[in-house]
């Protein structure tokens, strides 16, 4: 991580996206880095914490590209991925040492990142939370990452269009180093950039008079 020259630009993007946000924000301190590394890639981690590669950024053709990732990390965030990872996590994961199960549990319960840091600090929550979130979220929290990006590109009057050419350029670039783009599977846990395309260009925004409870 260092001052990149577009550190400045990407931060008041932030702040703009942030203030135009279609829901009541969780209160988050957000703050962004610029990581050296040619892979074109960006992640958040719990606590408003988001990264940006200086390959997505050199990758990336216009500001409105650039937005539309932020907007797609800022909903993890917001949606508390992380939270609602380690959840399933420790579901599959059941062998953590007592003291450290209870700290852990009760942050879950009381839906506290702060307290699933704290626990971070004994079990090793922290550094679950950075290499999840690098391999990428599972695939329902992915598309519901693009989905809150989507509606904030439509609420705010903008072309969907930029998030969809910084999709396409992501499955370009891997069927150009891989010669085919993977699809997802029963057994993979992340969405096919295919699909995200798909989901992307053909979704419709419906806005009901009174809200809907869904279980």
């Amino acid at each position: 991580m260092y001052e990149h020259a577009l550190l400045p630009k990407l931060q008041s993007m932030m702040g703009n996206i942030l203030s135009n946000w279609h829901e009541s924000l969780k209160g988050y301190d957000y703050r962004i880095q610029i990581i050296r590394d040619d892979s074109p890639n960006a992640f958040a981690v719990a606590g408003g914490n988001l990264y940006f590669s200086t390959g997505l950024l050199e990758m990336s053709e216009n500001d409105k590209e650039i937005e539309s990732v932020l907007a797609h990390e800022i909903a993890h965030v917001e949606r508390r991925h992380t939270l609602r990872a380690y959840k399933e996590h420790l579901k599959k994961q059941q062998v953590l040492a007592v003291t450290t199960t209870l700290l852990t549990l009760a942050a879950v319960a009381a839906e506290s990142e702060e307290g699933l840091m704290l626990a971070g600090s004994i079990s090793g929550i922290g550094q679950f939370a950075i290499e999840y979130s690098q391999k990428g979220y599972d695939r329902d929290l992915e598309q519901e990452a693009d989905m809150f990006a989507q509606i904030y590109m439509k609420k705010n009057m903008q072309s969907l269009k930029p998030q969809i050419n910084a999709v396409d350029k992501l499955a370009v670039r891997t069927k150009t180093r891989r010669g085919y783009v993977p699809f997802a599977n029963a057994y993979s846990s992340h969405p096919d950039l295919t699909s995200r395309l798909f989901q992307i260009k053909n979704a419709d925004l419906y806005e009901f008079e009174n809200p809907l409870s869904m279980k």
